[in-house]
């Protein structure tokens, strides 16, 4: 008759420290953040999916909710609205979205950089022959929003009078086109359309616009100059994690393309795959970290958008920015 409730008194025991190992676990206990992405779910944010799925912010307290540029209506959200708003904790957006907001006075700043150099390209067929930027002069291409502003500039770098090249901002991020010969180059990421065409089976040249010295960042992320002076432990922590999560992809790429699928049923792996191969040398260039940047490219950055009147020449570009975690982060 005594061994009953030591029986019980052992069963309680177990069934209360099983409740203090749950308790201790809980996401209530993790620190809720929420990322606005700047387009639907694609490899180029498979270090943030690798990072949730494999619970690497749940490692550095928090609990990640990845927000797709597009809601449940389908109604586009855009990041830099949706941060500034409060709505998102962080965002990810163009450094010419970034800085066109700072110089309307929003108190936005970026922490990193997912793509250090830009994907911005021409696509035009193999058969028009199109190779470097002098052989565009006679041509229709077709480029819109910020890649106009981009390939105004790489024009003028390599000295074609942009008179010469027959420009068309109508875009329907349709590939048909090209193919059909409408046009004859078209504004695109080598992260994107290239694979389509590879696909097909289709021969297709690029013109990179980084090979012309016509570079920026396409992604970084960013925060509110609020999160920064309140938040910089919760602010580190993400990046630590997705720094991680993007090394998960570059050394699985093929994982993280047929992670890229789960997260969209729209992409395709094949395709998901070849755009993350693309984004290798972009996501960690040499003698780089993943996340980098640098004063210089941002200097640039904001050259080309003050020679195209898109920022005030007082424009002081280096508020847009802050280098301190991802020195803290690598020791620098």
């Amino acid at each position: 008759m005594m061994q009953q409730p030591r029986r019980l008194l052992l069963a309680c025991s177990v069934v209360f420290v099983a409740l203090l190992t749950s308790c201790a676990s809980s996401p209530a206990e993790l620190t809720p953040v929420s990322i606005q992405l700047s387009w639907e779910h694609t490899i180029e944010f498979s270090g943030f999916q690798i990072a949730e799925r494999d619970g690497l912010y749940t490692q550095n307290g928090l609990q990640a909710e990845l927000r797709s540029a597009f809601n449940a209506e389908g109604e586009f959200v855009a990041a830099i609205s949706s941060v500034l708003s409060g709505e998102a904790d962080f965002g990810v957006a163009s450094s010419y979205d970034l800085m066109s907001a700072r110089a309307q006075s929003q108190p936005l700043v970026a922490v990193a950089a997912i793509y250090q150099r830009s994907p911005i390209t021409l696509i035009s067929l193999a058969e028009t022959g199109i190779l470097i930027p002098q052989d565009l002069v006679g041509k229709t291409v077709t480029v819109s929003g910020s890649v106009a502003v981009y390939f105004n500039a790489l024009l003028k770098n390599v000295g074609i009078d942009s008179g010469l090249v027959n420009i068309t901002g109508e875009n329907s991020f349709s590939l048909e086109p090209l193919l059909s010969g409408e046009i004859d180059a078209y504004g695109a990421y080598i992260t994107n359309q290239p694979s389509v065409l590879k696909r097909q089976g289709i021969a297709y040249n690029l013109i990179v616009f980084a090979d012309y010295a016509v570079d920026g960042y396409s992604n970084v992320i960013f925060v509110t100059e609020d999160t920064l002076a309140n938040r910089p432990e919760m602010v580190e922590g993400f990046l630590r994690a997705t720094f991680s999560g993007f090394q998960s992809a570059l050394n699985d790429p093929e994982r993280a393309a047929a992670l890229s699928v789960e997260y969209n049923s729209q992409l395709l792996y094949e395709d998901e795959l070849a755009n993350m191969l693309a984004s290798v040398p972009l996501l960690h260039p040499a003698d780089s970290d993943i996340g980098m940047m640098t004063p210089e490219l941002w200097a640039l950055g904001f050259t080309i958008l003050r020679d195209a009147d898109v920022l005030p020449d007082e424009f002081d570009v280096t508020q847009s920015y802050t280098l301190d975690f991802l020195n803290a982060i690598y020791n620098r």
